[in-house]
């Protein structure tokens, strides 16, 4: 596939707020999205991370994501990969732009 015809679409659900977010990426997003990604070597994150720790309100987590032969998924509970911040920031701040935006 034309990686011109390739959309990507974040979300964020935020369960204390009962809202949900979500947008397309402009190509230049999706590339630096893909960056992120391989900086953070998300190829590589276990499907489910969790802490022996038993945390009432944690926070939960998950990215999905497709690769050429398969849909892939990584998800946790109060536990992180190695490079979650590098996504996780990027993410959080493409939503703020966002609400930025909306004001």
């Amino acid at each position: 596939m034309d990686k011109s015809d390739t959309r990507t679409t974040v979300g964020r659900h935020e369960e204390q707020r009962k809202s949900e977010q979500s947008r397309i990426l402009s190509q230049s997003e999706q590339t630096e999205l893909e960056q992120r990604f391989r900086q953070a070597d998300v190829i590589h994150w276990e499907q489910v991370y969790t802490t022996e720790w038993l945390i009432l309100d944690g926070t939960h987590w998950e990215i999905r994501w497709s690769e050429s032969d398969r849909n892939r998924t990584s998800q946790g509970s109060n536990a992180y990969p190695d490079g979650w911040e590098l996504i996780r920031d990027w993410l959080y701040r493409q939503f703020e732009i966002r609400e930025e935006e909306i004001r």
